[in-house]
């Protein structure tokens, strides 16, 4: 019986090929997906952000005192919500270590008065390396209203 190419199936180069080619994708989506998650994690930490800061808001009208969100730069980012009369901790918070976070507030403190209005108005940006926009997070004067956005700069 006379053996033909079908009967021996794939050589050793063409597996090899194979291997190569798969270990290519791979490596391409795995850049894909660090930078998809780099940016995931700044959307996400400006979004808690953000919220928190409607919540200081918040807390500040429903208890009727004033109420500030206190961001602590350092290696790890955090923050934490205060009432000002006693200084009570109503939220405490740590951002990923991947996100770095810059304020326009003074002292990096945003304050909020019983009425909902903000004793200053300001800017957090939330960045992540390897992402080149910006997460923008204005808190408005009077209203307080916070809007966010992405931007390529930051103040």
């Amino acid at each position: 019986m006379k053996r033909t190419r079908a009967d021996e199936g794939f050589s050793l180069i063409e597996t090899i090929l194979v291997v190569i080619l798969m270990g290519m994708l791979s490596l391409i989506g795995l850049s894909s997906m660090s930078k998809f998650s780099a940016r995931r994690n700044m959307l996400q930490g400006a979004g808690q952000l953000a919220g928190d800061l409607r919540l200081t808001q918040q807390f500040a009208v429903t208890q009727d005192q004033n109420f500030r969100l206190v961001y602590v730069p350092s290696s790890t980012s955090s923050y934490t919500i205060v009432k000002v009369s006693d200084g009570s901790v109503s939220k405490d918070i740590l951002l990923p270590t991947s996100l770095t976070v810059t304020s326009t507030f003074t002292g990096n403190i945003a304050e909020f008065s019983p009425k909902g209005a903000p004793t200053q108005k300001g800017t957090f940006c939330v960045s992540a390396s390897g992402v080149s926009t910006i997460m923008k997070i204005d808190v408005l004067a009077g209203t307080g209203r916070t809007t966010t956005q992405e931007v390529t700069t930051c103040p």
